[in-house]
């Protein structure tokens, strides 16, 4: 999708490159699976793109963020937002755990 945007921007006369932003969904620690079900169910409407992002944008482990966090990077988003899919506020500080023992931010 970014390299059709990037090519749109360009065909489109406009100088520079458009800003390119993801959202990332996670869920971390004991309850990560209901928050993969909350995913599932959100999207279910919209199949195959639920699939999809749970294959390419959820994460439910510290690896995952890293993986998809750097695959993000790789493809040159801007901006990456991390969406918590369980309502519970220890999400944001599992979150910031995994950030801050990398060198992803």
């Amino acid at each position: 999708f970014y390299r059709m945007a990037e090519q749109t921007w360009q065909e489109s006369g406009r100088a520079g490159k458009p800003r390119l932003l993801a959202c990332v969904y996670y869920a971390l620690g004991p309850n990560a699976e209901r928050g993969r079900d909350a995913i599932i169910h959100y999207h279910a409407f919209s199949e195959p793109f639920g699939r999809l992002v749970i294959e390419h944008a959820f994460a439910d482990t510290t690896s995952a963020i890293q993986t998809i966090t750097e695959r993000f990077r790789q493809i040159g988003t801007d901006e990456l937002t991390f969406f918590p899919c369980l309502p519970e506020l220890n999400q944001i500080q599992r979150l910031t755990d995994v950030l801050d023992r990398s060198s992803l931010v």
